[in-house]
């Protein structure tokens, strides 16, 4: 039967009884689907008529695949929600199987996605959009969903592959950028470990200068897994503000004590511009130093080099305003809210300054924890103002 001819109607009534016939026998249905990423991108350029084209090419050639990419039997089609989705059930999980696993849905999808990329190619030498189509895609096992509307259960299917396809995505790029934070600075202390363990210990100036890097490197470990924690506690909703009446003025210039050896030796200047000798509010201190480390290790990261860090603290409107500036490259427009994002990072960023993208989100955390807000001043020119504002009211 050919599926892409049947109406909608049609379809609908085929994929359910396919459905019902594989679940009554206990089995699972595999639902994939794959999409274009990125049309409001491609539209901007080019015309509808000319991605439509395109995506009818491309299911014609898939046609032709049948029987190999997937079964005779097996339903592939474009989701009458979305021109530029297709959707692909598998009606029976392979090797006579009662349930699909996800190697065996990933290995489908793969391998479409691929002959997707090889049409691409091939079209590439004939219509100048097929350079700029990127797909995406999902997979899901179906088990008594069938029994929804069929529209409903597309929606519903959809949906719910997509969540699971951003969650593998997220734990992909988690672990990657875990695996990268924690392999610099371990590589650093087995180093200049090694180096001790090898003589530099009876040069006194060399093992005072290696044992602060090791000290540092240590440090940079700990604030990554505190982090990581910190991350966790937050999702198991277990967090709760210890707060207490703290001198803010005093917590700034501690903070800056503790920073102020890394800047130095990174090339950097901290300032301190406080509005007041002392500024009482009712705080979680340790999380406020946590926030403000995380902003200044962000302008350490970022600024360009020999040039001053700021640290200011003001009052204003209801407000303890607290704000590191720097100068440097700063944030683009675009990214100036994505940055607060859990996993976010710059499209600049290199593989020395590229982080977890924990640091920022950690921040905004702290900041609404204390009623108060977190953002990027819009306005600042020069390099990067960070801007974090807490209700003078006790809360």
């Amino acid at each position: 039967m050919n599926i892409s001819d049947l109406t909608d109607g049609a379809l609908a009534s085929f994929v359910e009884n396919k459905m019902q016939a594989s679940l009554s026998n206990m089995k699972e249905v595999g639902y994939l689907y794959f999409e274009v990423s990125n049309v409001s991108a491609i539209l901007k350029t080019f015309n509808k008529e000319e991605l439509d084209t395109l995506i009818d090419r491309l299911k014609a050639d898939i046609k032709g695949y049948q029987g190999r990419l997937f079964r005779e039997d097996d339903a592939f089609f474009v989701d009458p929600a979305s021109p530029y989705r297709f959707v692909l059930f598998l009606f029976s999980p392979p090797r006579h199987k009662d349930s699909f696993t996800e190697t065996d849905l990933k290995l489908v999808s793969t391998r479409i996605l691929y002959r997707f990329d090889l049409f691409l190619q091939e079209e590439c030498g004939y219509r100048e959009i097929a350079e700029h189509v990127q797909f995406d895609g999902g997979y899901v096992a179906l088990r008594n969903d069938y029994k929804f509307r069929f529209d409903f259960l597309l929606y519903i299917a959809y949906k719910h592959a997509s969540y699971l396809s951003r969650q593998r995505k997220v734990i992909a790029s988690l672990l990657s950028n875990v695996s990268h934070e924690l392999r610099t600075p371990l590589t650093c202390i087995k180093g200049y470990a090694e180096s001790l363990l090898e003589g530099a210990m009876e040069n006194k100036e060399l093992c005072g200068k290696f044992i602060t890097i090791i000290s540092e490197e240590t440090q940079r470990l700990e604030r990554l897994i505190n982090n990581l924690l910190d991350i966790s506690t937050i999702d198991s909703r277990q967090v709760q503000m210890k707060t207490q009446e703290t001198d803010l003025c005093e917590l700034i210039k501690s903070v800056c004590d503790i920073m102020k050896p890394v800047a130095v030796r990174t090339g950097f200047k901290l300032v301190m511009n406080l509005c007041e000798p002392s500024v009482i509010a009712e705080v979680d201190e340790d999380r406020i130093k946590q926030l403000l480390i995380i902003l200044i290790d962000n302008s350490l990261k970022y600024a360009d080099a020999d040039t001053s860090i700021l640290v200011s603290l003001e009052k204003a409107a209801g407000f303890y305003i607290l704000s590191v500036e720097d100068h440097g490259r700063g944030i683009s427009c675009g990214e100036m809210d994505k940055v607060f994002e859990r996993f976010y990072r710059c499209n600049g960023d290199t593989p020395q300054k590229k982080g977890c993208g924990l640091g920022l989100s950690l921040a905004k955390f702290i900041a609404e924890a204390h009623g108060g807000s977190i953002e990027i001043d819009k306005n600042y020119r020069d390099g990067c103002r960070v801007v974090v504002k807490i209700p003078i009211e006790e809360f």
